[in-house]
């Protein structure tokens, strides 16, 4: 990744396309980058699309998620709005009970 981002450094308006990019790092060092990543797209002006498989890390990460099941888009737009429990539970059929802290 740090050879993908050296060239991009200096440039305006590029496209970063990261698929897993976090899966084999420990939970320090996904923040890290994600934060990086973050950075690069609101100060560099960088559209990045990234593939998550981790909900929390689109959570936290994501401004916009698109939803796949069985290589069909089934819904796109707001994090928060899309990552809701019947979404989930209807994408990844697995059951889910939503808590409030």
């Amino acid at each position: 990744m740090a050879w993908v981002i050296a060239q991009l450094w200096g440039e305006q308006n590029k496209y970063l396309f990261l698929d897993e990019l976090t899966s084999a790092l420990d939970l320090k060092h996904q923040h890290q980058v994600l934060k990086l990543v973050r950075d690069l797209a609101m100060n560099k002006g960088m559209l990045i699309t990234l593939v998550f498989h981790d909900l929390n890390l689109a959570l936290s990460y994501a401004d916009q998620v698109l939803l796949m099941k069985e290589g069909s888009i089934v819904a796109s737009g707001n994090t928060l709005k899309l990552l809701s429990p019947e979404n989930i539970e209807m994408v990844f059929e697995v059951p889910m009970a939503a808590i409030f802290l």
